[in-house]
């Protein structure tokens, strides 16, 4: 089935942005369709995990660790220091509303350590567990665009007046993006950690 899907040889890196809460109940059914044929993906959570013998990073061990001590933390600490299975752990916290707050320190992390962890990509997509990719598409527009461009793209979103590219629907970063934004700024997850505190959105920030 992969031989006839186009960009097996591009230089694109699909990352997926999940949560613990949520990832054994979405990642597999990614990895068995679209993930199936993408030649390299990083997944990231907010824990460390093995899902069908694929790793799992956590995207928020590097946040400032004052800012994790502050309450949009609570269900991180609850599933680090878990001793029985997750579900046992969390059943009784209102994991939507704490994984939403714990969920915008993720972006900038992620587009770090994607950056660090496949360096000189052309191009780097983010989707959510829940994004549809039509991977042939997605390859025959990129490879009309220039990636040494500092190019941002998704489907467009306000919030206080300012476009930014919505992150449910999935967003590129171009090589020269990321160039300028994490290769010229190292620690910029960091950078962010205290103002993230005060918004309300991972890819608005």
């Amino acid at each position: 089935l992969c031989t006839q899907l186009p960009g097996r040889n591009s230089s694109i890196t699909l990352i997926v942005k999940t949560g613990a809460t949520e990832a054994f109940s979405k990642i597999p059914t990614q990895l068995q369709t679209i993930l199936r044929c993408v030649p390299d993906v990083l997944i990231f959570s907010d824990m460390e995990q093995t899902i069908a013998g694929v790793r799992v990073r956590d995207s928020l061990d590097t946040v400032l660790d004052t800012v994790k001590q502050t309450s949009d933390f609570d269900l991180y600490r609850a599933q680090k220091e878990c001793l029985v299975s997750q579900a046992d752990c969390t059943k009784y916290r209102d994991k939507g509303k704490e994984g939403w707050n714990m969920d915008k320190y993720k972006n900038i992390h992620i587009a770090e350590k994607a950056y660090n962890l496949r360096p000189g990509r052309d191009w780097y997509v983010l989707i959510d567990a829940d994004t549809y990719r039509f991977w042939t598409s997605l390859v025959s527009v990129l490879g009309r665009l220039d990636p040494s461009r500092k190019l941002f793209l998704g489907s467009i979103a306000h919030f206080k007046d300012f476009p930014f590219a919505h992150g449910g629907s999935g967003y590129v970063m171009s090589r020269g993006a990321l160039d300028a934004f994490v290769g010229e700024h190292p620690g910029i997850g960091n950078a962010y950690d205290q103002r993230v505190t005060e918004e309300c959105c991972g890819d608005w920030m």
